[in-house]
Parts: C-alpha cells; structure tokens; sequence
C-alpha cells in the first residue's frame, strides 16, 4: 500500500510540474521586451550566450550587462519575444540575436 500511495505521489507531483512548465510557457511567449527586462539572447554568428538588462535611458554608471533602448540593439529587442531574432547595426558591423529568455 505504501509504495502505490508513493506512486500515486509521485506521479501527482509530475502532473503538476509540467501543467506549470506548460503554463509558463504559454505566458512566455506573451512577454515582450521593455525597458526594465531581463533578456538572455544568443548571438546566431558565434553561438556566445548573454544576458543583458533593457534601461530607458543612457545614464553615468550603465554597467556591461545594460542596454539603452535607445541603442540599436535595444531598439531591435524592444516589443519582441522569446524566439524572435533580431539584427542591428553597430559601429563594427551587423549583429543578428535570437531571444532565449525574457523576465522583468
């Protein structure tokens, strides 16, 4: 009896798990970038993974990990979402980004 009330546990749990991981992911693809997100993208030319944070505005201090969405990657990552892939013009060339992740 114990080991079907582990089962029967068990599998509960599983069933709950994934309706959750199915539900986020269904919100997910609802989320789009804006100023104050979190953004995991990966750069389609050399694979390199980064996780960046979209600011507002260009102030003192911006740390490596922020991006204006003034800039031309911010403006390309702003209103998009999880999966899309975006390109921008910088001072050295062309960048093309796809969208991995994407939290406030």
């Amino acid at each position: 009896m114990h080991t079907e009330d582990s089962a029967y546990f068990e599998n509960t749990l599983l069933e709950d798990r994934k309706k959750r991981t199915q539900r986020a992911a269904e919100e997910s693809s609802e989320v789009k970038v804006t100023a104050g997100s979190w953004v995991s993208i990966e750069n389609l030319e050399t694979g390199e993974l980064h996780e960046l944070r979209v600011v507002s505005t260009v102030r003192p201090g911006v740390t490596f990990d922020e991006v204006s969405s003034w800039s031309p990657v911010g403006k390309a990552l702003m209103g998009r979402r999880v999966g899309e892939s975006i390109h921008a013009e910088i001072p050295r060339g062309t960048v093309r980004y796809r969208i991995l992740r994407i939290a406030e």
